[in-house]
C-alpha cells in the first residue's frame, strides 16, 4: 500500500484522504485465518476465548450473544454484513441477535424467550438442526434446480463459482444499495476477496499486461487487487459525501490477516473520523480486537468487560502482549475437493499455533503436536513502536502464552512441561529498544 510507503502507487485513494485519518503503522492480527480474525473484530475478544479459529468452530454459549453488532442493536441500528458465506457469515457463524441483512439475505431474530430457552440450554442440539436444515435445504434446492454445490474453499482461494452478488463487484452493489436505502443509524461490515489469494480478482489490470496468472501469489496481481480495493472505497467514499452522510459516518479500513496468511507482519488500519476530529499517526502496537472497543468509544460507549481489546482513543502509553492463533495444520484423506479437514483432536482442537507478540518480538509455541511442541522467536518490524525498553527471557515469554492458554480454559499440561525441559538449561534473553 502506497499509504504506508511502497513504492508503487497502488493506493492513490488512501493516500489522497490520509490526512483526514488516523493511519495506524504497528497493527496485528489476531488470528492467521479469516474466521478467527473476524471473530475478533466482531466480538473484541481473543480467538483463544471463544475457540473461534476456523471453521468448523462456531460461537457457542454466551459468546454467542456478546458482540458488536449486538450492542450497536440494541441501540438501535440498521446492521448490515456483506462477506462470505460458511467461513464468515454471522449466521453461519451463530452470532445471535446480530444483524439484519447479511449476504443478500434478510435475518430473522430469535425472540429472547426462545435465547434463554432453547440456545442456552441446548445450544448444540439447536445448532445440530439448523445445520442440517440447511444441508438439506441446499441439497434439495441442487437436486430441483439448476443451481451448483457450492465449494465454498475454492470460492475463497480462486475465486470459482462466485454467483454474481457474491462477487467484489456485486457485494459492492449490496452495499451501495444498503448505504441508500437502509434504515439511520446503520453499521456495515464488508469483506472482499479479491486481494486475497492465492490467486488474485480485480476489473482492470494497472501493474500488469494483462489478467493471467499462471503462478499462485503473483505479487504485481496482488498490486493489481489492492488497487482495486483502494478504488471501492474511494466509491463509497464518494457515495457518502454526495449523500450527505460522510460526516456522520466512522470509516475503517482494514485487512483480516497478511499476504499468504502470514502473522509476522503488520497489517493496515486506517481510520478516518467524522469531521477529522481525530487524525494523525499512531506507531503504538494495536490489535484487531481492539476496533469494536475504539469504535464504541467513540460513539460514548464503555466498552462491556467481557471485550479483551482496548479502545484505541482510551488506551494508556504502555504497550500490552498481543496473543495470535493460528489454525492446526489441514490433512486431507483420500482425493477430491472435499475430503480437506482440520486435525481436530484434544486438547486443543482447531489451535495450531499460540504466538504472543511484545515489543518487536513474536514468540510462538506450535502445538500441532502435543507430544513435542516447539518453540520459536523472531524479532519483527516495529515500525517505531512507543514500546519501553524491556528485558524478557524466551523461557518467561513461552510462560506468559502457557498462561494465557490455561486462563483460556486450555488444558496446558503436556506444553507447559515440555517448554519447562526446553528452556531449564538455557541462559538467552533478547533485549529490545
Amino acid at each position: 500500500m502506497s499509504v504506508y510507503g511502497y513504492e508503487r502507487a497502488t493506493t492513490p485513494f488512501m493516500d489522497s484522504i490520509a490526512n483526514e485519518s488516523v493511519i495506524y503503522f504497528n497493527h496485528w492480527t489476531n488470528s492467521s485465518k479469516t474466521t478467527g480474525s473476524i471473530g475478533s473484530l466482531l466480538s473484541g475478544k481473543y480467538p483463544t476465548r471463544t475457540k473461534v479459529i476456523f471453521r468448523p468452530d462456531t460461537f457457542t454459549g454466551e459468546d454467542m450473544f456478546q458482540h458488536l453488532p449486538g450492542i450497536l442493536k440494541q441501540l438501535g441500528y440498521f446492521n448490515i454484513d456483506i462477506t462470505m458465506r460458511h467461513y464468515i457469515d454471522p449466521d453461519d457463524l451463530k452470532l445471535r441477535n446480530s444483524f439484519d441483512y447479511a449476504n443478500d439475505r434478510y435475518i430473522t431474530t430469535i425472540s429472547d424467550s426462545f435465547n434463554h430457552a432453547y440456545l442456552r440450554s441446548w445450544p448444540a442440539t439447536v445448532q445440530f438442526i439448523e445445520e442440517n436444515g440447511q444441508r438439506l435445504q441446499q441439497r434439495l434446492t441442487h437436486l430441483l434446480t439448476d443451481s451448483s454445490m457450492v465449494n465454498p474453499h475454492k470460492q475463497v482461494n480462486q475465486g470459482h463459482s462466485l454467483r454474481p452478488q457474491s462477487s467484489d463487484q456485486g457485494r459492492m452493489e449490496q452495499l451501495k444499495q444498503q448505504l441508500m436505502t437502509a434504515p439511520r443509524p446503520f453499521f456495515a461490515n464488508i469483506h472482499l476477496l479479491g486481494p486475497h489469494g492465492n490467486r488474485f480478482i480485480y476489473e482492470q489490470p494497472i501493474f500488469t499486461a494483462d489478467k493471467h496468472q499462471p503462478l499462485p501469489w503473483q505479487v504485481d496481481h496482488y498490486d493489481n487487487a489492492i488497487f482495486q480495493w483502494d478504488s471501492y472505497s474511494r466509491d463509497i467514499y464518494r457515495l457518502l459525501e454526495a449523500s450527505g452522510e460522510l460526516e456522520n459516518t466512522l470509516l475503517v479500513f482494514n485487512s483480516d490477516h497478511g499476504w499468504r496468511h502470514h502473522i509476522n507482519e503488520t497489517l493496515p488500519l486506517i481510520i478516518r473520523y467524522p469531521n477529522q476530529t481525530r487524525t494523525g499517526v499512531v506507531t503504538q502496537a494495536s490489535q484487531r480486537l481492539d476496533i469494536a472497543p475504539t469504535v464504541l468509544g467513540y460513539l460514548g460507549i464503555t466498552p462491556p468487560t467481557w471485550m479483551d481489546g482496548h479502545d484505541l482513543n482510551a488506551r494508556s502509553d504502555n504497550d500490552y502482549p498481543i496473543f495470535i492463533v493460528t489454525s492446526a495444520r489441514l490433512q486431507a484423506s483420500n482425493a477430491g475437493d472435499w475430503k480437506i479437514a482440520a486435525k481436530l483432536t484434544p486438547p486443543f482442537y482447531s489451535l495450531g499455533t499460540m504466538s504472543m507478540l511484545y515489543c518487536g518480538v513474536l514468540y510462538s509455541i506450535d502445538v500441532n503436536d502435543i507430544l513435542q511442541p516447539r518453540l520459536s522467536y523472531q524479532e519483527v518490524e516495529n515500525k517505531k513502536s512507543s514500546c519501553t525498553a524491556s528485558s524478557l527471557t524466551p523461557r518467561s515469554a513461552y510462560k506468559k502464552i502457557i498462561s494465557h492458554l490455561q486462563h483460556m480454559g486450555y488444558d496446558t499440561g503436556s506444553v507447559f512441561e515440555h517448554v519447562a525441559d526446553e528452556t531449564r538449561d538455557k541462559q538467552y534473553s533478547v533485549r529490545v529498544e
